[in-house]
């Protein structure tokens, strides 16, 4: 079986030839398809019936709280307002923060995880 040299014309590679550089095909991706999602909470079973129960903690309350304090209204008034380079209003974007550092304190790096759950 002939296959084509990395550097020649005929390789996939071809597009993106340097001179003087042997091109390295990619590494294939370990994709696992028997590994489960892990789900939040815990799961109860009993007589074909299934309840599913997560941890809320706080959040209610202060969500509660901020509402009534109509935070978020006073932040639109005095923030800048948002414009097409930002990706989350900066009154939202505050009140994120400051829901992060009154529930769970993550560092900034894990904030965008913190904020997806």
């Amino acid at each position: 079986m002939a296959s084509t040299p990395p550097n020649s014309a005929g390789s996939p590679w071809a597009s993106h030839l340097v001179p003087g550089v042997i091109p390295v095909p990619p590494k294939p991706r370990h994709i696992p398809g028997s590994t489960p999602v892990p789900r939040p909470g815990a799961v109860a079973r009993s007589k074909g019936r299934t309840l599913s129960s997560c941890p809320i903690g706080a959040w209610p309350i202060l969500n509660q709280l901020l509402q009534r304090m109509r935070l978020e209204e006073f932040l639109r008034a005095y923030l800048p307002r948002p414009d097409r380079r930002c990706r989350v209003a900066p009154a939202l974007g505050v009140t994120l923060l400051l829901k992060n550092v009154l529930l769970c304190r993550e560092p900034l790096y894990g904030v965008g995880e913190w904020a997806a759950r």
